[in-house]
């Protein structure tokens, strides 16, 4: 699903659709997706009729959840500031390239995220059978994403032109250094997840 309307933005640019196509496109993306989700939940049995508000669960799920909800709301901040302040300290053809190196970044974040989750159900089952071992393998998940981090961020130092060149186009290239610095800040976002771990 998320492939065909992958293809429709594609079509649109194609198409040098105007802006607001590209909204209405990315508001259908979102409508969809809500959609298969909850037809999904109600192929599980569930049903979303017979949902009920709860303060009490609310209360405690924002309160033992807003340690991980600061970081998120932090690495989100981060990354739109670096967009917004190029545009106070230099032109807007300058804020175009650094964007352009910032949604390759952001696209690389995804890494380490999937990498936890897959790990995650391992270190549950160390926790749970054996407690001593968990810090003996905790330095093993900052390892892993470490070694894959620098898998990326070593071929992106040097082919950081060519990266760009061959996704945007030549106009781009100079989002290239960009690029490089903002995978180098995927390292500490790498360590970053596996402390959440």
């Amino acid at each position: 699903m998320f492939i065909l309307l992958g293809c429709v933005r594609v079509a649109l640019i194609l198409m040098k659709a105007p802006l607001v196509a590209f909204a209405v496109a990315a508001t259908a993306e979102i409508i969809v997706a809500q959609i298969a989700m909850a037809v999904m939940y109600h192929g599980t049995g569930g049903s979303l009729f017979i949902w009920k508000w709860n303060r009490d669960i609310a209360r405690g799920l924002f309160r033992d959840g807003w340690p991980l909800l600061l970081p998120t709301i932090s690495a989100v901040l981060y990354l739109r500031i670096g967009q917004l302040m190029p545009g106070k300290m230099a032109s807007y053809t300058e804020v175009g390239i650094h964007s352009g190196a910032v949604k390759i970044s952001e696209a690389w974040y995804f890494v380490p995220v999937m990498v936890s989750v897959t790990i995650y159900p391992k270190i549950i089952e160390i926790i749970k059978n054996q407690r001593g071992a968990f810090q003996y393998e905790t330095p093993e998940v900052f390892s892993i994403m470490a070694l894959i981090s620098c898998g990326a961020m070593i071929p992106t130092f040097f082919l950081n032109r060519l990266i760009i060149k061959i996704i945007f186009g030549p106009q781009y290239v100079a989002a290239g250094a960009f690029l490089s610095i903002h995978f180098w800040a995927g390292l500490i976002y790498a360590m970053g997840v596996a402390r959440t771990c």
